[in-house]
């Protein structure tokens, strides 16, 4: 369940994963061998001796991208976050889990956190390693842009982002797992999507790594949330695969448009009306 609490250990905000990823002391981040960075050039020991056998992870939001409008942009939530964290308190768990994330991602076109990061996956594919994007964003039809996985491949085309596709030529659906609003986890062309919170990126990992046949004998996973980071590291666990796992940071720092109170909370009312509308139709098409 995503977490809408004050936590102890200093005033410590968590109204969505999405938006704050803090850890409790003695919590979850205290399980997971990681390393806290807030560029990407602090891993270059560990992206060079990549190989062959080695399988590189990016998250997607906040990690490798973030949307160019200024209400979606972390470096603007510290200033909102008393009315943030009242937000979510009113909203539906399914809908402040998922549905209002997916709105937030697509609201406008992506921008890269990192300018260097075509650059760096290119190396690393001269090197011989796999590379995805492994992003925990609903899948399937999604209001004003279409279908989410042609959404977002569209989006990191555009931004230079060439990634590996273990030769998978169609849209591979995972249907391992249940439905969920209708669809499954999906990927093509090299970004993975779970589908919603209700299952983890390493289950997903497991299941598609199952599907294409393939392991690698080391996993290196940046992520801005622990708790992806302690499921890819159970699964790399249970499978006797090196995980090395940062926890990235420099979302916080990156470059943000300025917005006023005014128009921040407006935006954002906006974007909830939305997420209701189709959270509200959803449920209709189910009953």
């Amino acid at each position: 369940m995503i977490s809408k609490k004050l936590l102890l250990g200093g005033l410590v905000l968590v109204v969505s994963t999405y938006f704050y990823n803090f850890a409790k002391p003695g919590g979850i981040e205290k399980e997971i061998q990681y390393q806290t960075i807030g560029s990407f050039q602090e891993a270059e020991k560990v992206l060079v001796a990549a190989d062959k056998n080695s399988l590189v992870i990016l998250d997607a939001d906040f990690t490798l991208i973030q949307p160019n409008h200024p209400a979606c942009q972390m470096a603007n939530f510290k200033q909102n976050k008393d009315y943030i964290h009242a937000f979510f308190k009113k909203l539906p768990e399914e809908v402040s889990r998922d549905i209002f994330p997916t709105f937030w991602m697509t609201r406008a076109p992506s921008v890269l956190i990192d300018a260097k990061i075509p650059t760096i996956i290119k190396k690393l594919k001269d090197q011989g390693a796999n590379v995805i994007v492994l992003s925990a964003i609903i899948t399937g039809s999604f209001p004003e842009v279409g279908d989410i996985l042609n959404w977002r491949l569209n989006n990191l085309n555009k931004l230079g982002v060439k990634l590996s596709s273990f030769g998978v030529k169609a849209r591979l659906k995972l249907t391992d797992f249940n439905l969920y609003r209708g669809n499954y986890p999906e990927f093509e062309n090299g970004v993975l999507l779970t589908n919603g919170k209700l299952v983890t990126k390493g289950q997903v990992l497991e299941k598609f790594l199952a599907k294409i046949k393939w392991q690698p004998k080391t996993i290196i996973f940046f992520d801005d949330e622990g708790r992806n980071l302690k499921s890819m590291q159970e699964f790399a666990k249970n499978h006797n695969i090196v995980f090395k796992g940062f926890l990235y940071k420099g979302a916080k720092n990156a470059k943000a448009t300025p917005i006023s109170e005014k128009d921040f909370k407006k935006e954002w009312e906006i974007m909830k009306a939305k997420s209701l509308a189709f959270f509200e139709l959803g449920k209709k098409a189910r009953a």
